[in-house]
């Protein structure tokens, strides 16, 4: 449970470092989904339910940030919590080229969802994930693991990651 509010606060934080920070993150245009990070890693501690909610909080939070379109990024965002909170328990995560793994897979996936609505076209779908979604999920992975290796003690619990250790609880 402590972990769950450790990662609740971590979402709310990464979407305020995103939108004052993130420019001092910024390669050419990209910039790690800060976002992402903290709610891959509440659902991977916590189960599906608070990585949801709490993506669809964010996304929200983004797409009234810049509101191109309404519900594209709580979309992408759910979805991405959804899928982080169904890797809880089921696969062994306490090292770190897993974690970079689960991270690119879940991040091409949230890319590719934001692709896909943000309309343009089967050209410019492509183009955007191709481009834009591909470099943000690998600058997102890199920034996670450098992250996770200087914080990782002090934010994730001990028996966190190993396979069957933790089974989030389910709301019914």
């Amino acid at each position: 449970m402590r972990a769950s509010r450790v990662w609740i606060v971590g979402v709310i934080v990464a979407a305020l470092m995103n939108a004052l920070v993130g420019r001092w993150l910024d390669i050419r245009g990209w910039q790690p989904d800060v976002v992402l990070i903290a709610l891959i890693y509440l659902g991977l501690t916590s189960g599906e339910i608070p990585p949801i909610i709490m993506g669809f909080i964010a996304g929200l939070y983004q797409d009234l940030y810049a509101p191109e379109l309404l519900g594209h990024h709580a979309l992408a965002k759910t979805c991405s919590g959804y899928l982080a909170g169904a890797f809880a328990g089921r696969i062994q995560v306490e090292q770190i080229p897993i974690q970079a793994a689960v991270i690119l897979a879940i991040g091409l996936i949230h890319e590719a969802l934001l692709a896909i609505t943000g309309g343009g076209g089967v050209g410019g779908v492509v183009q955007s994930f191709l481009f834009k979604g591909v470099p943000v999920v690998l600058y997102s992975m890199l920034f996670a693991i450098i992250m996770i290796t200087i914080f990782g003690s002090w934010l994730l619990p001990e028996d966190w990651g190993r396979a069957g250790v933790r089974k989030p609880r389910r709301v019914r």
